[in-house]
C-alpha cells in the first residue's frame, strides 16, 4: 500500500512540474511575444500591445531588478520572444548583458534610450551615470511611449492603428496623471 501511495505522489509530483513555462507562456497563439522585465515595462507593453501582443514580464512585484539573474526559463522566454523590452540604465542589472547578445537575433528595446539625455537625473550618489527610476517622473515616463508604439508596429503593421489608438490614450491618461500630481505638490507648505 505504500509503495501504491509513493508512486501516485511521484507521478502526481512530477505531472505539477512538468515544463519549465506556464502554458500560456508557451502557447502560439499568432500574437507578437514580447518578454519585458519589470512591472512598469510590462504594463506599458500590455496597455498599448492590448489584444495583439502576448505580453510575458520574467519579474513579478517585490522582485528587486537591480540584483534579478535570469533563470533558466527567463533564458528560454526570452529566445522565444520575437521582441524583448526592458528598462535600460542598468537596472536590470547583468542581464543588460544577455540582451546586448539577443540583439543581433530579434528586437531588443532598451526604453531609457527614448529619454533624452539631458532630461535624465544624475544623482551624486549614482557616481555620474543616470538614474534608472525614470518611470517615478510621469512625463519622462510618458516619453518612451512612442518607442514601444514604434516597436510593435514595425514587428506587426498590420496592428499598428490599434497600438497608436492605445498609446495616444495612454498618454493622455499619463497626461492626466502628472498634472495630477503637480496639484498635489503644490498643496505641500512651501517650508516643508
Amino acid at each position: 500500500m505504500i509503495r501504491v501511495l509513493m508512486s501516485v505522489m511521484v507521478v502526481a509530483l512530477s505531472l505539477v512540474g512538468c515544463g519549465d513555462t506556464p502554458e500560456s507562456d508557451s502557447a502560439d497563439d499568432g500574437r507578437l511575444r514580447v518578454v519585458t522585465t519589470t512591472g512598469m515595462v510590462t504594463d506599458m507593453v500590455r496597455i498599448i500591445g492590448g489584444d495583439d501582443v502576448q505580453v510575458i514580464g520574467l519579474m513579478g512585484p517585490g522582485v528587486d531588478p537591480h540584483y534579478y539573474k535570469a533563470t533558466q526559463g527567463d533564458l528560454n522566454r526570452l529566445r522565444q520572444a520575437e521582441v524583448i523590452v526592458f528598462n535600460g540604465l542598468f537596472l536590470e542589472g547583468k542581464m543588460e548583458e544577455i540582451f546586448e547578445k539577443m540583439e543581433d537575433a530579434k528586437t531588443v528595446v532598451a526604453l531609457a534610450r527614448a529619454v533624452p539625455d539631458a532630461q535624465l537625473r544624475r544623482p551624486p550618489d549614482y557616481e555620474g551615470n543616470p538614474d534608472p527610476h525614470i518611470w517615478f517622473d510621469v512625463a519622462l515616463w510618458a516619453t518612451t511611449i512612442d518607442e514601444v508604439e514604434r516597436t510593435l508596429s514595425a514587428a506587426r503593421p498590420e496592428a499598428a492603428p490599434r497600438f497608436a489608438q492605445r498609446a495616444e490614450a495612454y498618454r493622455t491618461e499619463l497626461t492626466a496623471l502628472h498634472a495630477w500630481v503637480q496639484a498635489q505638490v503644490a498643496t505641500v507648505p512651501e517650508s516643508r
